[in-house]
């Protein structure tokens, strides 16, 4: 038997000889969603600052001798509304794949070495 077909006399002869998945392929597909989300979030977010949703306003206070002697700056909502939803779902996701890979992979590394040790598997506590 060569590494990562499927050891089991009982498996159905149609699924015998398939690879199974590396372990730290899921992590990895993860990963790569996130990065693909982050290059899609990138692209929106120039998009809605290319409309120039905001601009700045600067109040200046004059003493009586025409001296400045504070400065403001102000936001100014230039009224084209919210930025989509989708950037905000984008976001999101990003945070939820990276954060999900890595404790995905603290799981499974937990769950062998309790298993090697002869314990029950449990979740980390992160």
């Amino acid at each position: 038997m060569t590494g990562g077909e499927w050891a089991c006399s009982n498996v159905p002869k149609d699924l015998r000889g398939l690879e199974m998945a590396h372990p730290l392929d899921g992590i990895d597909a993860k990963l790569l969603r996130a990065s693909a989300h982050i290059g899609e979030l990138d692209r929106q977010v120039r998009a809605f600052c290319d409309r120039r949703p905001y601009a700045v306003r600067v109040d200046k206070q004059a003493d009586s001798q025409g001296r400045v002697v504070s400065v403001s700056f102000v936001a100014v909502d230039n009224r084209i509304g919210d930025p989509d939803l989708s950037i905000r779902l984008l976001a999101g996701e990003v945070v939820y794949q990276v954060c999900v890979g890595p404790i995905d992979l603290a799981t499974r590394s937990n769950r062998r070495s309790q298993e090697e040790e002869g314990r029950p598997a449990t979740v980390p506590n992160l």
